[in-house]
Protein backbone atom coordinates (compact mmCIF):
# COMPACT_ATOMS: atom_id res chain seq x y z
CA UNK A 1 0.00 0.00 0.00
CA UNK A 2 1.15 3.74 -0.86
CA UNK A 3 0.10 6.92 -0.22
CA UNK A 4 -1.69 9.37 -2.61
CA UNK A 5 1.35 11.14 -2.72
CA UNK A 6 3.48 9.19 -3.70
CA UNK A 7 1.54 7.74 -6.61
CA UNK A 8 0.47 11.44 -8.01
CA UNK A 9 2.18 13.27 -10.38
CA UNK A 10 2.78 16.59 -9.01
CA UNK A 11 2.73 19.81 -11.68
CA UNK A 12 3.72 22.36 -9.87
CA UNK A 13 1.33 24.97 -10.19
CA UNK A 14 1.25 28.03 -8.33
CA UNK A 15 4.15 26.95 -6.21
CA UNK A 16 7.62 29.42 -6.72
CA UNK A 17 10.53 27.53 -7.95
CA UNK A 18 9.20 24.08 -7.82
CA UNK A 19 11.27 22.47 -10.80
CA UNK A 20 8.01 21.35 -12.60
CA UNK A 21 9.88 20.59 -15.82
CA UNK A 22 11.43 17.32 -14.32
CA UNK A 23 8.59 16.41 -12.65
CA UNK A 24 5.84 16.44 -15.26
CA UNK A 25 3.87 12.82 -15.83
CA UNK A 26 5.90 11.28 -12.78
CA UNK A 27 4.41 9.87 -9.94
CA UNK A 28 5.39 11.06 -6.94
CA UNK A 29 5.18 13.95 -4.62
CA UNK A 30 7.62 13.77 -2.46
CA UNK A 31 11.28 14.96 -2.82
CA UNK A 32 13.45 11.69 -2.11
CA UNK A 33 11.42 8.73 -2.32
CA UNK A 34 8.55 7.83 -3.60
CA UNK A 35 7.64 3.94 -3.72
CA UNK A 36 4.93 2.76 -5.73
CA UNK A 37 2.66 -0.07 -5.77
CA UNK A 38 4.09 -3.83 -6.16
CA UNK A 39 2.72 -7.08 -7.26
CA UNK A 40 4.31 -9.41 -9.17
CA UNK A 41 4.78 -13.44 -8.62
CA UNK A 42 6.85 -16.24 -9.96
CA UNK A 43 6.86 -20.38 -9.91
CA UNK A 44 9.99 -22.54 -9.32
CA UNK A 45 9.84 -26.14 -10.01
CA UNK A 46 12.82 -28.23 -8.80
CA UNK A 47 14.48 -31.43 -9.51
CA UNK A 48 17.86 -32.92 -7.76
CA UNK A 49 19.84 -35.64 -6.84
CA UNK A 50 23.01 -36.08 -4.85
CA UNK A 51 25.66 -39.28 -4.71
CA UNK A 52 28.36 -40.51 -2.43
CA UNK A 53 31.28 -42.62 -3.78
CA UNK A 54 33.71 -44.72 -1.17
CA UNK A 55 36.91 -45.65 -3.02
CA UNK A 56 39.12 -46.87 -0.36
CA UNK A 57 38.85 -47.57 2.70
CA UNK A 58 41.71 -48.77 5.42
CA UNK A 59 43.93 -49.56 2.48
CA UNK A 60 47.68 -49.33 2.24
CA UNK A 61 46.67 -45.43 0.20
CA UNK A 62 44.00 -44.02 2.16
CA UNK A 63 42.49 -44.50 5.61
CA UNK A 64 39.65 -43.28 3.56
CA UNK A 65 38.46 -41.49 0.08
CA UNK A 66 35.45 -40.91 -1.28
CA UNK A 67 33.54 -38.66 -3.66
CA UNK A 68 30.75 -36.64 -3.72
CA UNK A 69 28.55 -34.93 -6.07
CA UNK A 70 25.13 -33.26 -6.39
CA UNK A 71 22.94 -31.87 -9.55
CA UNK A 72 19.60 -29.53 -9.51
CA UNK A 73 17.59 -28.25 -12.41
CA UNK A 74 15.98 -25.51 -11.41
CA UNK A 75 12.46 -24.58 -13.82
CA UNK A 76 11.62 -20.61 -13.15
CA UNK A 77 8.49 -19.32 -14.58
CA UNK A 78 10.42 -16.38 -15.25
CA UNK A 79 13.90 -17.57 -17.03
CA UNK A 80 12.97 -20.99 -17.82
CA UNK A 81 15.30 -23.84 -16.49
CA UNK A 82 19.08 -23.60 -14.84
CA UNK A 83 21.10 -26.22 -13.94
CA UNK A 84 23.45 -26.44 -10.75
CA UNK A 85 26.15 -29.05 -9.60
CA UNK A 86 28.64 -29.68 -7.03
CA UNK A 87 31.76 -32.07 -6.97
CA UNK A 88 33.26 -33.10 -3.76
CA UNK A 89 36.49 -35.11 -2.74
CA UNK A 90 37.28 -36.09 0.86
CA UNK A 91 40.82 -37.67 1.72
CA UNK A 92 41.73 -38.98 5.11
CA UNK A 93 45.65 -40.35 4.23
CA UNK A 94 45.71 -41.85 8.16
CA UNK A 95 43.05 -41.65 11.01
CA UNK A 96 42.61 -38.26 12.54
CA UNK A 97 43.35 -35.87 9.48
CA UNK A 98 40.83 -34.97 6.48
CA UNK A 99 41.33 -32.95 3.47
CA UNK A 100 38.24 -32.13 1.53
CA UNK A 101 37.59 -29.90 -1.55
CA UNK A 102 34.50 -28.50 -3.05
CA UNK A 103 33.95 -27.17 -6.67
CA UNK A 104 30.27 -25.88 -7.56
CA UNK A 105 28.32 -23.69 -10.08
CA UNK A 106 25.58 -22.07 -7.85
CA UNK A 107 22.81 -19.40 -9.28
CA UNK A 108 20.52 -16.95 -7.67
CA UNK A 109 17.29 -15.68 -9.58
CA UNK A 110 15.95 -12.23 -8.99
CA UNK A 111 13.53 -12.16 -6.46
CA UNK A 112 10.47 -10.16 -6.36
CA UNK A 113 11.56 -6.76 -5.77
CA UNK A 114 14.26 -6.95 -8.57
CA UNK A 115 11.75 -7.87 -11.21
CA UNK A 116 8.20 -5.94 -10.20
CA UNK A 117 9.14 -3.20 -8.29
CA UNK A 118 7.42 -0.32 -10.04
CA UNK A 119 9.18 3.19 -10.93
CA UNK A 120 10.21 5.24 -7.78
CA UNK A 121 11.06 8.47 -8.73
CA UNK A 122 13.78 11.15 -6.95
CA UNK A 123 15.54 14.38 -8.16
CA UNK A 124 18.78 14.77 -7.78
CA UNK A 125 22.16 16.07 -9.33
CA UNK A 126 25.40 14.02 -11.26
CA UNK A 127 28.35 15.59 -12.90
CA UNK A 128 27.61 14.73 -16.68
CA UNK A 129 29.38 15.37 -19.83
CA UNK A 130 31.37 17.85 -17.50
CA UNK A 131 28.33 19.86 -16.30
CA UNK A 132 26.58 19.47 -12.56
CA UNK A 133 22.79 18.63 -14.31
CA UNK A 134 19.76 18.50 -12.44
CA UNK A 135 18.14 15.00 -13.09
CA UNK A 136 15.06 12.79 -12.50
CA UNK A 137 16.33 9.02 -11.14
CA UNK A 138 13.44 6.44 -12.05
CA UNK A 139 14.30 3.38 -9.75
CA UNK A 140 12.49 0.32 -11.08
CA UNK A 141 12.68 -3.10 -11.42
CA UNK A 142 13.58 -5.48 -14.56
CA UNK A 143 11.53 -8.29 -16.03
CA UNK A 144 14.65 -9.01 -17.82
CA UNK A 145 16.94 -10.31 -15.20
CA UNK A 146 18.85 -13.25 -15.63
CA UNK A 147 19.96 -15.57 -12.88
CA UNK A 148 23.28 -14.90 -10.87
CA UNK A 149 25.74 -17.56 -12.02
CA UNK A 150 28.63 -18.06 -9.42
CA UNK A 151 31.40 -20.41 -9.57
CA UNK A 152 32.55 -21.17 -5.97
CA UNK A 153 36.17 -23.13 -4.42
CA UNK A 154 36.39 -24.28 -1.00
CA UNK A 155 39.85 -26.86 -0.15
CA UNK A 156 40.12 -27.27 3.78
CA UNK A 157 42.22 -29.35 6.14
CA UNK A 158 40.54 -31.07 9.77
CA UNK A 159 42.63 -32.27 12.18
CA UNK A 160 40.86 -34.34 15.15
CA UNK A 161 44.15 -36.60 16.41
CA UNK A 162 43.52 -40.39 17.95
CA UNK A 163 46.09 -39.13 20.48
CA UNK A 164 43.90 -36.11 21.95
CA UNK A 165 40.40 -37.20 22.45
CA UNK A 166 38.19 -34.46 22.10
CA UNK A 167 40.11 -32.11 20.33
CA UNK A 168 39.58 -30.57 16.91
CA UNK A 169 40.72 -27.88 14.74
CA UNK A 170 39.96 -27.13 11.19
CA UNK A 171 40.75 -24.62 8.05
CA UNK A 172 39.07 -24.29 5.04
CA UNK A 173 39.96 -21.44 2.52
CA UNK A 174 36.77 -20.30 0.21
CA UNK A 175 36.70 -18.45 -3.08
CA UNK A 176 33.20 -16.95 -4.67
CA UNK A 177 33.43 -15.79 -7.95
CA UNK A 178 29.51 -14.19 -9.28
CA UNK A 179 29.67 -13.01 -12.93
CA UNK A 180 26.06 -11.01 -14.18
CA UNK A 181 25.88 -10.20 -10.33
CA UNK A 182 22.43 -7.91 -10.12
CA UNK A 183 22.78 -4.75 -8.59
CA UNK A 184 20.80 -1.10 -9.45
CA UNK A 185 23.38 1.57 -9.90
CA UNK A 186 23.03 5.35 -8.99
CA UNK A 187 22.54 8.35 -10.97
CA UNK A 188 26.13 8.80 -10.72
CA UNK A 189 27.23 5.66 -11.51
CA UNK A 190 25.36 5.53 -14.61
CA UNK A 191 26.77 8.57 -15.53
CA UNK A 192 30.31 7.93 -15.20
CA UNK A 193 29.84 4.26 -16.44
CA UNK A 194 28.38 6.27 -19.95
CA UNK A 195 31.18 8.20 -19.89
CA UNK A 196 33.26 4.99 -19.46
CA UNK A 197 31.65 3.86 -23.01
CA UNK A 198 29.80 1.21 -21.14
CA UNK A 199 26.64 1.29 -24.06
CA UNK A 200 24.40 -0.44 -21.26
CA UNK A 201 24.91 2.19 -18.78
CA UNK A 202 24.25 5.30 -21.64
CA UNK A 203 21.26 3.37 -23.02
CA UNK A 204 19.39 4.29 -18.88
CA UNK A 205 20.06 8.16 -19.84
CA UNK A 206 17.00 9.88 -21.68
CA UNK A 207 15.82 13.31 -22.46
CA UNK A 208 11.74 13.33 -22.37
CA UNK A 209 10.06 15.45 -24.34
CA UNK A 210 10.21 18.73 -22.23
CA UNK A 211 13.90 18.61 -22.08
CA UNK A 212 14.59 16.98 -18.45
CA UNK A 213 17.04 14.79 -18.33
CA UNK A 214 16.49 11.64 -16.96
CA UNK A 215 18.11 8.76 -15.22
CA UNK A 216 16.58 5.00 -15.82
CA UNK A 217 18.10 2.97 -13.23
CA UNK A 218 16.65 -0.51 -13.03
CA UNK A 219 18.11 -3.60 -11.92
CA UNK A 220 20.68 -4.82 -13.92
CA UNK A 221 23.35 -8.34 -14.49
CA UNK A 222 25.77 -5.43 -14.85
CA UNK A 223 27.98 -6.41 -12.22
CA UNK A 224 30.85 -9.45 -11.22
CA UNK A 225 32.11 -10.11 -7.67
CA UNK A 226 34.44 -11.33 -5.72
CA UNK A 227 34.54 -12.95 -2.25
CA UNK A 228 37.98 -14.98 -0.81
CA UNK A 229 38.86 -15.81 2.55
CA UNK A 230 39.70 -18.56 5.41
CA UNK A 231 37.56 -19.93 7.86
CA UNK A 232 39.56 -20.98 11.67
CA UNK A 233 37.59 -23.69 13.74
CA UNK A 234 39.10 -24.97 17.08
CA UNK A 235 37.11 -26.78 19.39
CA UNK A 236 37.58 -28.91 22.81
CA UNK A 237 35.41 -31.03 25.03
CA UNK A 238 37.15 -32.82 28.53
CA UNK A 239 35.85 -34.07 32.05
CA UNK A 240 36.67 -31.28 34.32
CA UNK A 241 36.41 -32.21 38.28
CA UNK A 242 32.39 -33.24 38.50
CA UNK A 243 31.35 -31.48 35.51
CA UNK A 244 32.44 -31.47 31.81
CA UNK A 245 34.18 -28.07 30.12
CA UNK A 246 33.52 -27.42 26.38
CA UNK A 247 35.70 -24.54 24.63
CA UNK A 248 35.08 -23.51 21.39
CA UNK A 249 36.77 -20.86 18.91
CA UNK A 250 35.63 -19.49 15.41
CA UNK A 251 37.13 -16.99 13.73
CA UNK A 252 37.12 -15.24 9.67
CA UNK A 253 39.30 -14.16 7.90
CA UNK A 254 37.65 -11.78 4.65
CA UNK A 255 40.87 -11.39 2.40
CA UNK A 256 38.36 -9.79 -0.55
CA UNK A 257 35.11 -8.43 -1.38
CA UNK A 258 35.55 -6.63 -4.16
CA UNK A 259 32.43 -5.51 -7.03
CA UNK A 260 33.48 -4.20 -10.82
CA UNK A 261 31.57 -2.72 -12.99
CA UNK A 262 31.98 -2.32 -17.15
CA UNK A 263 34.16 0.47 -17.42
CA UNK A 264 35.06 1.42 -13.87
CA UNK A 265 37.76 -0.23 -11.56
CA UNK A 266 36.96 -3.07 -8.91
CA UNK A 267 35.91 -1.68 -5.34
CA UNK A 268 36.93 -4.32 -2.09
CA UNK A 269 34.93 -3.54 0.63
CA UNK A 270 37.11 -6.18 2.73
CA UNK A 271 37.72 -4.28 5.79
CA UNK A 272 34.44 -1.66 5.31
CA UNK A 273 32.88 -0.93 8.58
CA UNK A 274 29.85 1.79 6.89
CA UNK A 275 28.35 1.05 4.57
CA UNK A 276 29.82 -2.88 3.65
CA UNK A 277 29.60 -4.21 7.31
CA UNK A 278 32.18 -6.06 6.70
CA UNK A 279 35.34 -6.64 8.59
CA UNK A 280 38.40 -8.43 7.99
CA UNK A 281 38.77 -10.18 10.87
CA UNK A 282 35.72 -11.27 13.09
CA UNK A 283 35.21 -14.59 15.14
CA UNK A 284 33.53 -15.51 18.68
CA UNK A 285 35.47 -18.27 21.62
CA UNK A 286 33.78 -19.67 24.37
CA UNK A 287 33.56 -21.81 27.08
CA UNK A 288 30.97 -23.57 28.82
CA UNK A 289 30.90 -25.62 31.97
CA UNK A 290 28.21 -28.41 33.30
CA UNK A 291 28.13 -29.64 36.54
CA UNK A 292 25.34 -31.22 37.81
CA UNK A 293 22.06 -28.82 37.46
CA UNK A 294 24.47 -25.79 37.07
CA UNK A 295 25.94 -24.54 33.95
CA UNK A 296 28.02 -21.53 32.82
CA UNK A 297 28.37 -20.36 29.57
CA UNK A 298 30.90 -17.53 28.47
CA UNK A 299 31.45 -16.20 24.85
CA UNK A 300 33.92 -13.69 23.59
CA UNK A 301 32.73 -11.81 20.07
CA UNK A 302 35.19 -10.05 18.04
CA UNK A 303 34.27 -7.66 15.16
CA UNK A 304 37.94 -6.95 13.73
CA UNK A 305 39.14 -3.68 12.97
CA UNK A 306 38.72 -1.50 9.10
CA UNK A 307 38.01 1.56 7.31
CA UNK A 308 34.84 3.86 7.89
CA UNK A 309 35.09 3.44 4.15
CA UNK A 310 37.49 1.61 1.96
CA UNK A 311 37.16 4.02 -1.04
CA UNK A 312 38.18 6.86 0.81
CA UNK A 313 41.40 8.48 0.89
CA UNK A 314 43.84 7.68 3.66
CA UNK A 315 46.36 10.30 2.75
CA UNK A 316 43.50 12.74 3.34
CA UNK A 317 41.71 11.79 6.33
CA UNK A 318 44.37 9.98 7.89
CA UNK A 319 43.38 8.09 11.12
CA UNK A 320 39.93 9.63 10.93
CA UNK A 321 39.18 7.14 8.26
CA UNK A 322 40.60 3.52 11.07
CA UNK A 323 37.93 1.96 13.64
CA UNK A 324 39.80 -0.44 16.13
CA UNK A 325 38.55 -3.79 16.76
CA UNK A 326 35.85 -4.45 19.66
CA UNK A 327 35.48 -7.45 22.10
CA UNK A 328 31.79 -8.59 23.36
CA UNK A 329 31.06 -10.25 26.41
CA UNK A 330 28.06 -12.56 26.58
CA UNK A 331 27.21 -14.59 30.02
CA UNK A 332 24.46 -16.83 30.55
CA UNK A 333 23.62 -19.04 33.78
CA UNK A 334 21.50 -21.95 33.92
CA UNK A 335 19.44 -24.21 36.35
CA UNK A 336 18.35 -27.73 35.38
CA UNK A 337 14.90 -29.47 37.29
CA UNK A 338 14.92 -32.91 36.39
CA UNK A 339 11.65 -34.46 36.30
CA UNK A 340 9.24 -35.98 34.30
CA UNK A 341 9.15 -32.41 32.53
CA UNK A 342 12.64 -31.00 32.15
CA UNK A 343 12.57 -27.44 33.42
CA UNK A 344 15.67 -24.78 32.86
CA UNK A 345 16.01 -21.35 34.20
CA UNK A 346 18.52 -18.91 32.56
CA UNK A 347 19.93 -15.44 33.04
CA UNK A 348 21.85 -13.86 30.14
CA UNK A 349 23.37 -10.86 30.20
CA UNK A 350 24.79 -9.58 26.83
CA UNK A 351 27.34 -7.03 26.17
CA UNK A 352 27.96 -7.59 29.69
CA UNK A 353 31.20 -4.54 29.53
CA UNK A 354 28.32 -2.08 28.19
CA UNK A 355 30.39 -1.81 25.82
CA UNK A 356 29.38 1.47 23.72
CA UNK A 357 29.25 1.09 19.78
CA UNK A 358 32.26 2.41 17.06
CA UNK A 359 31.82 5.42 15.82
CA UNK A 360 31.64 5.00 12.09
CA UNK A 361 29.31 8.19 10.10
CA UNK A 362 27.89 6.79 7.21
CA UNK A 363 25.33 8.57 4.91
CA UNK A 364 23.05 5.63 3.22
CA UNK A 365 20.47 7.06 1.02
CA UNK A 366 20.96 10.42 2.56
CA UNK A 367 20.16 9.56 6.37
CA UNK A 368 23.39 9.81 8.18
CA UNK A 369 23.80 7.64 10.80
CA UNK A 370 26.86 7.59 13.47
CA UNK A 371 27.11 4.08 13.63
CA UNK A 372 26.61 0.84 11.76
CA UNK A 373 23.77 -0.74 13.24
CA UNK A 374 24.10 -3.96 11.63
CA UNK A 375 27.24 -4.43 13.06
CA UNK A 376 27.77 -3.40 16.27
CA UNK A 377 25.48 -3.21 19.89
CA UNK A 378 23.10 -0.31 19.84
CA UNK A 379 21.68 -1.04 22.89
CA UNK A 380 24.28 -1.81 25.47
CA UNK A 381 23.94 -4.20 28.20
CA UNK A 382 21.19 -5.71 28.21
CA UNK A 383 19.54 -8.85 30.88
CA UNK A 384 17.30 -11.60 30.27
CA UNK A 385 15.86 -13.84 32.12
CA UNK A 386 13.80 -16.54 31.44
CA UNK A 387 12.89 -20.66 31.58
CA UNK A 388 12.29 -23.79 29.38
CA UNK A 389 10.35 -26.66 29.72
CA UNK A 390 10.52 -29.97 27.35
CA UNK A 391 7.13 -32.29 27.62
Amino acid sequence: MVDSITSTPPDGTGLRNLPGIFLTGIAGGRYQNNPQPINGKYTVDEVFGEIEIPLLKDSSFAHLLSINGAIRYIDYSTVGGVTTWKLGVSYEPFAGVRVRGTRSRDIRAANISELYQGATQATGSVIYQGQTRTVVGLRSGNLNLAPEKADTTTVGLVFRPEFAPGFGASIDLYQIKINGAITQLTNQQTADLCAAGASTACAQITTNTIGALTFLTPFLNIASSTARGIDFEVDYSSDLGSGRVTARALASYLDELSTTLPGSPSVDRAGDLGLSGTPKWSGTASLNYDVGPLGLFVQERLIGGGKVDTTFNDSILGEANDIGPILYTDLTIKFRVEGKRKLEFFATASNLLNQEPKVVPANPLLFYRSTNPALYDVVGRYVTVGARVAF
